[in-house]
């Protein structure tokens, strides 16, 4: 799992990069071997006028060549980063469940 991370509009501390690596191992650990790349991208939508403004987006590129995407927008990029994260880490839950029930349906037989 390697991973990406972007932004717009303003300066990606040390700090900031360090909280979400340590979110997204967190969260998406299990699935690491099964994610090739995810990518983090935090931008200001509003730029200098404030309000609820930061946006953070998550896109996380499978193995079987499918990406994923999820985003949150929030005051503060924290909490925009939390909110994403937890959103991706349901996303990819609930794309793995799928392809996991999907392969394990039992094929109609015909009895004759």
């Amino acid at each position: 799992m390697h991973i990406k991370i972007h932004s717009k509009d303003f300066s990606i501390t040390p700090a900031i990069n360090e909280f979400i690596n340590d979110k997204i191992k967190f969260a998406l650990s299990r699935y690491g071997t099964r994610i090739r790349v995810i990518e983090i991208s935090l931008k200001d939508i509003n730029g200098p006028r404030g309000g609820v403004d930061k946006q953070c987006v998550i896109k996380m590129k499978v193995n079987q060549f499918k990406t994923l995407v999820v985003d949150d927008v929030s005051a503060d990029a924290y909490e925009a980063i939390t909110a994403c994260t937890q959103r991706a880490k349901r996303r990819i839950e609930r794309h793995f469940n799928r392809s996991r029930a999907q392969q394990r349906k039992p094929t109609a037989v015909a009895l004759q």
